[in-house]
């Protein structure tokens, strides 16, 4: 499987979304998983479109809801394959509560085929927010 990673930051940032990206990269790598990460902090979003529709992956996985998510969400549209989005935390905590953020997390949640998180607080926490989509 060959699968597109866009993170909001990436090694070698040493913030908390960089480290956790590389690991489940690393993890996913390890299982035999073809993939390959944009850091979209370093990368304009028009370069990471160009490159991630060449690289014509199976899987387009964002690891931010708000910060790479509505990328992720049309890139994956675009190329019909389907969108995994990880909740890391601020996008499950603060963004889909915050009126301005809300509805950009809701929508990138509803787009997504399936939507992963760290914990069940975080499951928890994030079906309040959106109580008319299936666990």
């Amino acid at each position: 499987m060959r699968l597109a990673l866009l993170t909001p930051f990436d090694f070698p940032s040493v913030r908390g979304n960089a480290i956790t990206a590389n690991r489940i990269a690393r993890g996913l790598r390890a299982r035999g998983v073809e993939l390959q990460v944009w850091d979209c902090s370093v990368v304009p979003d028009a370069q990471v479109e160009r490159e991630v529709q060449t690289y014509r992956p199976a899987l387009v996985h964002a690891f931010h809801a708000f910060r790479v998510g509505p990328l992720a969400l049309r890139l994956a549209r675009a190329l019909e394959v389907p969108l995994a989005v990880t909740i890391t935390g601020t996008d499950g905590n603060h963004d889909l509560f915050d009126p301005d953020r809300a509805q950009t997390v809701r929508r990138v949640l509803e787009g997504a085929s399936i939507v992963t998180v760290f914990h069940d607080t975080m499951l928890t926490k994030i079906s309040s927010g959106l109580l008319d989509l299936p666990a």
